[in-house]
């Protein structure tokens, strides 16, 4: 089954749709959950992209400030100071469309006039009022996740609430879709992510993934990234991030087959890449 909305939503980034897209994922941040990611200097981000480039990632993410569920904000000077010059050296040195993580819309609108062309908002849209007016503004395109933050996370566990369902899920995706069209943002640039990994147990992360599916109804691109999360660790009994890609593959392929998937943030765009042309090879010839 080749993706459900090649008739919808031909590109995103000006990469069609007819296949999955690969998204590489750089990490400027010491707190990374995954060392093995990290970049330290602009120099090394470009490095890396070329490599990841040339091993099939199509899009290019690059994160300045750790977004895991635990860790701690940076300011913007630093983030600033992380971003700038590795995003503007990765530009220089691909040809692939560049994303940059940041929930910021001042951080937002630096990396954009450089020629960024994705902005992936793990707060989808929510985090920073000014967000939704840079990315109108510019008619970028977007990623926006299904992340409710992370007081209304601690808030919902306090109280009891359930925020591992995809009702929930879907629920804070409509948010930000109402928050693009209150501010005139194309929804042909958007693509949907639930949050994996994102303030949810291992057994609630393994039950969105089993749901994907369900997303099909808010007729978007949907981007999951599951590489290497510490929901395979806890599930598996791996602690170590470095030996969890045999399941992050494993969950790949089932999410794909089961819900073709449209985008897929990796941290290992060679075997990713590898795994999903095959999948869809095989699927090319059952439908032929």
């Amino acid at each position: 089954m080749l993706s459900r909305l090649v008739d919808m939503v031909q590109k995103f980034a000006g990469i069609s749709l007819e296949r999955t897209i690969v998204m590489g994922v750089l990490n400027l941040s010491g707190e990374t959950f995954y060392r093995d990611s990290l970049v330290k200097t602009a120099e090394e981000a470009a490095a890396r992209a070329e490599v990841m480039v040339e091993n099939g990632a199509q899009i290019i993410d690059i994160g300045g400030m750790s977004t895991g569920p635990s860790a701690k904000k940076i300011s913007l000077k630093k983030e600033k100071k992380l971003l700038m010059p590795a995003v503007e050296t990765v530009i220089e040195r691909t040809n692939v469309p560049i994303s940059v993580d940041t929930q910021r819309a001042e951080m937002a609108e630096e990396v954009l006039k450089l020629g960024v062309d994705v902005i992936n908002d793990i707060s989808g849209l929510k985090a920073d009022t000014e967000m939704p007016k840079v990315v109108s503004d510019h008619g970028c395109y977007a990623i926006l996740m299904a992340n409710r933050i992370r007081d209304r996370i601690r808030t919902a566990e306090k109280s009891g609430k359930d925020i591992s369902t995809m009702k929930k899920v879907k629920e804070g995706l409509r948010e930000s879709l109402q928050i693009c069209r209150d501010h005139g943002i194309n929804l042909d640039k958007i693509s949907i992510d639930p949050g994996i990994g994102f303030g949810r147990d291992a057994e609630g992360d393994i039950r969105i993934i089993a749901n994907l599916v369900d997303l099909s109804e808010l007729e978007r691109p949907t981007c999951i990234g599951v590489s290497r999360k510490s929901f395979i660790g806890k599930t598996l009994d791996l602690d170590e991030p470095r030996d969890r890609l045999p399941a992050s593959l494993g969950v790949t392929a089932l999410a794909f087959i089961e819900s073709s998937i449209d985008i897929v943030r990796t941290h290992d765009p060679r075997e990713t890449s590898q795994l999903i042309r095959m999948i869809e090879a095989v699927q090319k010839m059952k439908e032929g």
